[in-house]
């Protein structure tokens, strides 16, 4: 019994704060990757883009997205820093995978075409940045790899140092609520929202603090229902045997 309230109350509380959540529709991974024996190091990132609105909206509206990219002055002396050699190149290349729909027809998909753009550094006194804007569309994905080479294979193993990298900024995608209501009020929205969460999961632990309480005192009284019946029974073969003796008294005196 203890168990199924418990998962009554757990599936209450889940079904509760459900609708808070959201499935974002973009999709992105980031990875470093080493070649030992090319001696390069490759940031790499893909992102794609999957509409799952019942309206299409995506087909015709893309996401705003910006990579703003800093690359340190080349070449970089390893030397100074403890290291072997020197990174003396990166190469930033971006592949965006494009789709074509055409919306007057049902919102059909017609192809797809690929745009590559690369960016090489070499001999550069000072760092390099720059924000580069894209938009996808549905089916759309973009892929990202900044490359760079080290003099001295043994240096490709510097923890947590990428002298070629990026940064993802996405914008927020267009929402019935974002339209309705301000940023403050969405804002509002969201405390309210962990308020009653908070509140929620306060209810829960109470409830679930007085099940467990009841459990203990259900299973105390049965302990001293079990410890009643084993005296009730001792108390029996006491009884009959008692029973028995002034029994075979009485027929010993009428003997």
């Amino acid at each position: 019994m203890r168990n199924i309230l418990t998962f009554i109350l757990m599936a209450f509380f889940l079904l509760t704060i459900m609708p808070i959540f959201v499935n974002a529709e973009m999709w992105l991974w980031e990875d470093t990757i080493i070649s030992y024996n090319n001696n390069l190091v490759t940031k790499h990132g893909y992102y794609q883009f999957e509409d799952t609105s019942a309206s299409g909206i995506g087909r015709d509206k893309p996401i705003g997205m910006v990579l703003w990219y800093v690359v340190e002055g080349l070449p970089y002396n390893l030397t100074a820093v403890g290291y072997a050699g020197e990174v003396d190149w990166c190469n930033f290349t971006i592949q965006h995978d494009k789709s074509s729909w055409e919306i007057s027809d049902g919102q059909k998909y017609l192809n797809r075409t690929i745009v590559r753009e690369s960016y090489y550094f070499q001999n550069t006194i000072n760092s390099s940045s720059a924000q580069l804007y894209y938009e996808l569309k549905d089916r759309d994905s973009l892929v990202a790899d900044m490359v760079c080479h080290y003099t001295d294979s043994s240096s490709v193993f510097i923890e947590n140092t990428l002298f070629g990298r990026w940064t993802t900024y996405f914008g927020a995608y267009e929402c019935m609520d974002c339209e309705e209501y301000s940023l403050e009020e969405l804002s509002n929205q969201i405390e309210r929202n962990e308020d009653i969460i908070e509140e929620e999961t306060e209810v829960y632990e109470k409830i679930q603090s007085i099940i467990d309480m009841n459990y203990q005192l259900w299973l105390i009284v049965s302990w001293i229902i079990k410890i009643g019946f084993v005296m009730a029974g001792i108390g029996l073969i006491f009884s009959g045997v008692y029973y028995l003796y002034n029994f075979f008294k009485d027929i010993e005196r009428q003997i």
